[in-house]
């Protein structure tokens, strides 16, 4: 740095002395002139621009060598740092949704006297908490809860015999501080799902518990936010497959690009016409999913499912053992098989949505639900919908259609239902959303019967303001 500073200072001296003239130069030669006091003004201007430098470069070093300090420990904390995985999640996450509209039905279906009421309604519809946990890594517990008003006011038919009775949940409110004489009625619950997961991999994942029956479209893309259409489809209406099972199922995805293959397999206790199952003989069933997002996005899946059903009556008798006991004795007994196609396309802004089931179902002699004094008939079974929604670019609109049919021959109700809807979507944004949609269906019989169902049609208007949360 000393002769750094010498070879500066030199350099200064004679650029001064060459810019001072010959003359100048001929006199300090000589000693014969005075020295000029600015050359020496101008050396510590030099001095001092020149520690200024030197005090920034140490600054800029001081700088330079804390980033590095700062980058080799970062790069030492991402090597120590797991990968993140579940475990990073929340413990526990708590969300759901709720939808409200107005309602009306009207139309000859009354006739027949199952509906309740053709008048306009203010509805509550869903009101459905979901309670999540991750207490370990790759595990997870999800219960999913609507909150309902029902039963309170609801009539419940008596297959047998046609009989209707209005339920009345009203009591008096024994906790308050009336004293007792305040009237309320209760409401229920409906355990939409309870499962514990174990998710190891994309390929391979565990399911048991009460889980959704793993078929077509409507019955997975489960609440009222994410499916596009706001009525079901009837097979759905009437439990052509059931909806929710308990049991175990094993499920994943396997990545061959650009496609995508999902697989899912079950063994549960199947269509149960209480909590429990009567026979050993579990259901079983599974679903394959093929999809891709290019060139657009699309899905399609197959699902099958195969069980039986049985149902007891308790009766006093004699035993095995020949003492007094209640006696069960099977009155239903019933096979199923049921097989399902669905497509999903999303080509630019519409959705098409489409589902085809045919279900096969077979009665054991002697033993068939009796409905409205006359016993079910083993038949085959079919029903299928096609959906079309366009989404605009303007004002969140998505204006839809929907086609549907479904075969269930009955002597009360006809061979074939027959419906038709039109109406729209109104996303104002991720978390609100209005549906709107107006359906008529009607009863077409194929073959000529002895019964008349021309009188059996039906006007459904709905709506839903509906907001996740």
């Amino acid at each position: 740095m000393t002769t750094s500073r010498n070879w500066i200072n030199a350099i200064a001296i004679a650029s001064v002395l060459w810019l001072s003239g010959p003359g100048q130069l001929a006199a300090q030669a000589d000693g014969a002139a005075a020295p000029d006091p600015s050359v020496d003004a101008r050396l510590d201007a030099l001095h001092a621009r020149l520690a200024e430098q030197e005090r920034i470069n140490a600054e800029q070093k001081q700088e330079l060598e804390a980033m590095k300090a700062q980058a080799e420990q970062a790069a030492a904390d991402a090597d120590a740092m797991p990968e993140a995985s579940e475990s990073s999640l929340p413990l526990f996450r708590l969300y759901g949704f709720a939808d409200v509209g107005l309602q009306r039905n009207w139309g000859g279906f009354f006739d027949t006297g199952l509906a309740q009421s053709d008048a306009l309604n203010f509805v509550l519809g869903n009101v459905n908490v979901y309670f999540d946990a991750t207490p370990l890594e790759h595990f997870r517990m999800l219960t999913e809860v609507r909150f309902m008003t029902l039963p309170n006011g609801a009539e419940n038919s008596d297959s047998i015999n046609g009989d209707i009775q209005r339920q009345n949940t009203s009591i008096f409110d024994p906790t308050s501080s009336t004293g007792g004489f305040l009237s309320i009625s209760w409401g229920a619950i409906l355990l939409e799902r309870a499962q514990m997961e174990w998710n190891p991999s994309d390929w391979i994942n565990v399911r048991v518990g009460y889980f959704l029956t793993p078929v077509g479209i409507w019955n997975i893309d489960h609440g009222s936010p994410t499916r596009i259409m706001l009525r079901p489809p009837v097979f759905i209406s009437v439990n052509m497959i059931p909806e929710r099972q308990t049991g175990i199922e094993l499920h994943g995805r396997v990545h061959l690009m650009p496609w995508e293959l999902g697989y899912s397999a079950y063994v549960s206790n199947g269509r149960t016409f209480g909590t429990v199952d009567y026979s050993d003989d579990k259901a079983v069933g599974g679903r394959l999913i093929l999809k891709t997002r290019r060139p657009f996005p699309m899905q399609f899946g197959g699902s099958v499912y195969y069980g039986s059903s049985q149902d007891y009556l308790k009766e006093v008798g004699v035993s095995a053992a020949g003492v007094a006991a209640l006696v069960r004795r099977e009155t239903v007994s019933l096979h199923e098989l049921i097989g399902a196609l669905d497509v999903s396309l999303d080509l630019d802004a519409l959705r098409v949505r489409g589902e085809l089931i045919v279900r096969r179902l077979v009665y054991d002699e002697g033993k068939r639900e009796v409905r409205f004094g006359i016993p079910a008939a083993s038949q085959v079974q079919s029903a299928a919908y096609l959906m079309l929604a366009y989404q605009l670019p303007w004002l969140g609109l998505e204006p839809l259609v929907q086609a549907e049919y479904m075969r269930q021959p009955q002597i009360q109700f006809g061979e074939n239902i027959v419906a038709g809807s039109a109406g729209f979507n109104v996303y104002f944004n991720s978390a609100l959303t209005f549906r709107f949609q107006y359906t008529y269906g009607w009863i077409v019989d194929i073959q000529k019967t002895s019964v008349d169902h021309s009188h059996l049609y039906l006007h459904v208007l709905a709506t839903r303001l509906i907001m996740a949360y």
